[in-house]
């Protein structure tokens, strides 16, 4: 196992003082925080008769940052979704464009084909129109 160097962050949530330890960048670590800062604060305003260090006011953030996540993870299962329906459909237009290129080619070549026939059967006209005029 690695030993992984962490980093510790002091951070302010709630209005209290937290060092906050992890493998995360601190950049990483503070944004987390000032979330959980935001989520308290819109709780708090939301709930005005709760009071800031109760037990009820973090069950309402977790439940709220809960909430945001199920979210999340529901939109991200959709694109996720979307994306292998994208996958497949491009296979399937890929394998379509594939075929159509062969019957593209064979096409082109049975014109060709019936275009030397046409021709052949010009010269022959031709030929026994002037045939005919001679007689």
């Amino acid at each position: 196992m690695k030993n992984l160097d962490k980093n510790v962050v002091t951070v302010s949530i709630g209005g209290e003082m937290f060092e906050l330890i992890g493998v995360e960048s601190e950049e990483y670590i503070a944004n987390l925080a000032r979330y959980v800062n935001k989520k308290i604060t819109s709780v708090q305003k939301s709930t005005r008769s709760v009071s800031a260090n109760s037990d009820m006011m973090r069950i309402l953030t977790a439940v709220n940052i809960a909430d945001d996540y199920f979210k999340e993870k529901a939109e991200s299962t959709k694109l996720s979704d979307e994306v292998t329906t994208s996958g497949n459909l491009l296979a399937l237009l890929r394998e379509e464009n594939e075929f159509l290129q062969k019957e593209n080619k064979r096409l082109s070549e049975e014109n060709k084909t019936f275009s030397k026939k046409l021709s052949e059967l010009e010269r022959l006209i031709l030929k026994n129109e002037k045939e005919l005029s001679k007689k």
